[in-house]
């Protein structure tokens, strides 16, 4: 205001206190560089299943170059499958979440969960949470046809009549065929993991240590060798031993394969006599 002579004698004015404006934005700016790098894809939802948003990481998975194209778009537009926006409605619609959902999306595998939440105005929204798992399930049906073809040779070697053993190159065993069992009388169940040449060699472990020495050297050995059963009973053996290496050579295993000569060696024996 100013007084008859022109002077400013008062000055009026309103302050608005805008920290928790502020805040709040700082917060959301917060947020939203979150949830940017997100290496799993989020998409949010409207009540229409229309989208609203989607981070980076979800236009990577889905092989969009912008999400902005997308925005204002049916969910369907992104995962062209029916059955995954019935559920995606029930659950928006029941305000329920579900996870672990298998999707294939072209040549890709996605494991996509859903949640229904609901604003404080009462509006519903569904986030959708999307990894790209393609390369998880190659790994996951490598190792279900290797367990496979694993099984089905462990059968064919349980139908040899000889002993055939995998030990470790720390001398415990890792593999105990039919055969085997039928030979020394000890289950697999009895020795696998177990080092076991003070029971199987006669002589000890040191019979067994010369041979392990010449297979290192010379990545074989075959011979005759004494050893004993599960009951103590002796018997003689021809045995073949291979090293076997893993990928950058280094030495694995031995593949042992143990033929019982113990009635030959007898027979010869009487015909010496």
């Amino acid at each position: 205001d100013l007084n008859a002579a022109g002077h400013a004698i008062r000055v009026a004015g309103a302050l608005t206190d805008i920290t928790d404006r502020r805040t709040m934005g700082a917060l959301k700016r917060y947020a939203e560089a979150i949830v940017a790098s997100l290496p799993t894809g989020l998409m949010v939802l409207d009540g229409e299943l229309y989208i609203q948003s989607m981070n980076r990481a979800f236009c990577d998975i889905v092989g969009l170059a912008d999400e902005a194209q997308m925005r204002g778009q049916d969910f369907g537009a992104v995962i062209p499958k029916s059955s995954i926006r019935e559920l995606a409605a029930s659950l928006l619609a029941a305000g329920e979440t579900r996870h672990g959902i298998g999707v294939d999306l072209g040549d890709k595998h996605l494991r996509v969960a859903m949640a229904a939440i609901v604003l404080a105005e009462g509006e519903r929204r569904l986030l959708v949470m999307a990894e790209d798992v393609t390369e998880e399930q190659r790994l996951r049906d490598e190792a279900r046809q290797n367990a496979a073809r694993y099984r089905d040779q462990a059968s064919l070697l349980d139908k040899a009549r000889d002993a055939i053993i995998v030990r470790g190159i720390d001398g415990r065993i890792q593999f105990w065929n039919k055969g085997a069992q039928r030979l020394y009388g000890w289950s697999s169940d009895e020795v696998l993991g177990h080092r076991i040449d003070h029971w199987l060699y006669r002589d000890g472990p040191a019979a067994s240590g010369a041979v392990v020495k010449i297979t290192l050297e010379a990545g074989e050995w075959s011979g005759e060798i004494a050893q004993r059963r599960k009951d103590g009973a002796l018997l003689t053996v021809d045995g073949y031993w291979t090293l076997v290496r893993d990928e950058d050579e280094r030495p694995q295993a031995f593949l042992v394969i143990n033929t019982d000569i113990t009635q030959r060696k007898a027979s010869d024996e009487k015909i010496r006599n």
